[in-house]
C-alpha cells in the first residue's frame, strides 16, 4: 500500500470498510495485453514479477481470512478495466476462491483500447446475466476529494461518472455465459474514451530502455 493511501484509511469515509494493506508490486504499465494470456497471479509482467506473484499470495490468504461462505463479491473484471496489471491480479485472486466459499462474483463492464484485445478472448467468463447500476454523482465527488487530499487519486480530475453501469455475474460451472448465448458480439460495456496505448516514441522509453538496462547495461555495471 502505497503512503498515500496509508493516509486515505485515516480519512477514508466509511468505517465498515476494512483494507488489507497489500504493498503494491509496482508494475503498472509493465505487462503486454497484448499477448492476451492469463497467468495464475494475473498477466504476464516485464518487471518485478516474483513482487507481482507474491502479491498475489498474499491477497489470496487475507481474502482466505475475510471471505465467507456465499458471499457475494463486487471486483475487477478479468481484463483489469483500463490495463492494470493489480487489477486483472485482484480479480485472478477472488476467482481463485470462488469454489472454495461458493461465491457469487459481479464485475464491471469498463475496457478501453488497450484491453480490448485481452476482453476479447476472457469475455467468456461472463454469464449472460447483467444488470444496470445507478452511480452516486456526489458520493463519487465525496470519495474523489478524499483521494485528492491524501495524494492518491490516480484518474482524471474532472471525472463524472456515468448515469448507468453495467455488471456482469462472473459464470459458475455449467452455466451459459454471455458468448454462448450471443456468439456475434460482445457484451455491452462502458468504453473509456481516454487513450491507454502508446505510440511508438512512447513505447521506446517504456519499454525499450527498460530492456536496455536491464540487459546491455547490466552486463556491463552501467547504472542510470
Amino acid at each position: 500500500m502505497s503512503t498515500g493511501r496509508e493516509k486515505l484509511k485515516l480519512s477514508y469515509p466509511f468505517k465498515n470498510v476494512k483494507f488489507l494493506d497489500v504493498p503494491e508490486s509496482d508494475v503498472y504499465d509493465k505487462a503486454s495485453f497484448k499477448n492476451r494470456r492469463m497467468i495464475r497471479e494475473g498477466i504476464s509482467v516485464r518487471k518485478n514479477s516474483l513482487a507481482y506473484a507474491a502479491r498475489f499470495d498474499t491477497l489470496v490468504a487475507k481474502l482466505r481470512v475475510e471471505l465467507e461462505l456465499g458471499d457475494v463479491i463486487f471486483t475487477h473484471n478479468p481484463w483489469g478495466e483500463y490495463g492494470h496489471p493489480e487489477h486483472v491480479q485482484v480479480f485472478r485472486a477472488v476467482h481463485s476462491l470462488k469454489a472454495e466459499f461458493n461465491l457469487k462474483i459481479f464485475v464491471d463492464g469498463y475496457v478501453s483500447d488497450k484491453t480490448h484485445g485481452f476482453m476479447s478472448k476472457h469475455y467468456s467468463l461472463l454469464s449472460s446475466q447483467s444488470f444496470l447500476g445507478y452511480p452516486n454523482n456526489d458520493l463519487g465527488q465525496k470519495i474523489m476529494e478524499v483521494y485528492l487530499r491524501s495524494n492518491c487519486w490516480t484518474w482524471r480530475k474532472d471525472y463524472r461518472w456515468p448515469s448507468t453501469e453495467v455488471f456482469y455475474k462472473l459464470a459458475d460451472d455449467n452455466e451459459v455465459t454471455f458468448a454462448m448465448s450471443n456468439n456475434s458480439s460482445y457484451p455491452p460495456l462502458n468504453v473509456l474514451t481516454r487513450k491507454f496505448t502508446h505510440g511508438p516514441l512512447k513505447s521506446f522509453f517504456t519499454n525499450g530502455l527498460w530492456l536496455l538496462k536491464s540487459t546491455v547495461l547490466k552486463k556491463f555495471n552501467v547504472n542510470f
